[in-house]
């Protein structure tokens, strides 16, 4: 095999274990990391098309409370859709 198929071919196996780990996440739905590549306003947009059903919420916020995120103290899938917060 050629130098230049080589490294090609490394080049490829770099760029396959780079997305390796959202792949991962996605697969066994990791939410709190996905949620954490998340902008806030495609976490918003998520809550509300229910891409993350809410035992899927409730349970990573049970299991992982401190990398989920938060706001005004309160985990963000429910108080983004709180009175407090929909002036």
């Amino acid at each position: 095999m050629s130098q230049q198929a080589v490294k090609q071919r490394d080049r490829a196996d770099s760029d396959s274990q780079i997305r390796t780990s959202t792949e991962a996440a996605i697969a066994r739905r990791d939410v709190p990391y996905l949620l954490s590549q998340m902008t806030f306003e495609e976490r918003v947009r998520a809550y509300a098309t229910r891409v993350f059903s809410p035992r899927e919420l409730s349970t990573a916020a049970a299991r992982y409370p401190e990398r989920m995120p938060t706001l005004n103290g309160e985990f963000e899938h429910i108080a983004v859709f709180s009175a407090d917060c929909l002036d």
